[in-house]
């Protein structure tokens, strides 16, 4: 997706890779490294130009991990002084403080991650952790929230 919020075509380039940075690591680089709002196309029509050309073949390795589930929120990672300077956009250090406030509200890694599955598969928690998802609602209604 770009910067206007228009999904874009990534045309395949030979010889190369992609590798999406996840919003964790963009966390506790403090923006340095950025997660990207992505998706993968499959359908036949996604592989061709304008002109009806195939963009050539296309691999996708999807892995996925986190941190330590009992990582607590010290400070950022120890990032070289001239990589951090490199980051201009501070639109990125900004998304990246209010994942970590997220991730780390409930005070470590895990409670985190398990509150953003809390919210993200709502009727599985309603069934079998009720509770739970009252909690978390409450918590993003409150202002200065930034569990939503």
């Amino acid at each position: 997706m770009n910067a206007a919020g228009e999904w874009i075509a990534v045309p395949p380039r030979p010889g190369s890779i992609i590798v999406n940075v996840g919003m964790q690591l963009e966390a506790m680089t403090d923006g340095v490294c950025c997660a990207a709002l992505h998706r993968v196309l499959t359908r036949p029509r996604d592989f061709v130009d304008d002109e009806g050309n195939s963009r050539g073949a296309r691999f996708s390795f999807p892995f996925f991990d986190n941190m330590g589930l009992d990582v607590r929120r010290e400070k950022p990672l120890n990032i070289p002084p001239h990589i951090s300077a490199l980051v201009t956009n501070g639109e990125a250090s900004r998304n990246a403080r209010i994942v970590v406030r997220r991730m780390f509200q409930r005070g470590c890694t895990g409670e985190g991650i398990f509150g953003t599955r809390v919210r993200l598969h709502q009727k599985v928690t309603e069934k079998w952790y009720p509770e739970l998802l009252a909690e978390i609602q409450e918590m993003a209604e409150k202002p200065g929230s930034s569990s939503g």
